[in-house]
């Protein structure tokens, strides 16, 4: 389900990230609108889903996809995030998310 997903292309990826205080921070890639990609801190997350190579993560107003070669934070921060993601919502469960 989380790859169908990301064929669409509708997830907005997000490098070099990691979580803090409840919100993606990273960069963007670059593109048009930002030349040199740009650093990004998002608004809170809501909820996410994902499997062992990505995670989709939605805030209030965005989709991003975050791929787990790309994160950059510690790993207890990591195993922590994904402990409460997989307990506030079954993991493969990616229809209500979406």
């Amino acid at each position: 389900m989380i790859s169908e997903y990301l064929i669409k292309g509708s997830a907005m990826r997000i490098y070099n990230w990691q979580i803090i205080a409840g919100r993606i921070c990273g960069y963007l890639p670059a593109d048009r609108r930002y030349p040199n990609g740009a650093y990004v801190e998002t608004s809170r997350i809501v909820s996410a889903a994902g499997d062992d190579d990505v995670v989709l993560i939605k805030t209030r107003n965005t989709i991003y996809e975050c791929r787990m070669i790309d994160y950059k934070g510690s790993k207890t921060d990591l195993e922590e995030f994904l402990r409460k993601m997989r307990q506030d919502r079954d993991i493969d469960d990616t229809q209500s998310f979406l």
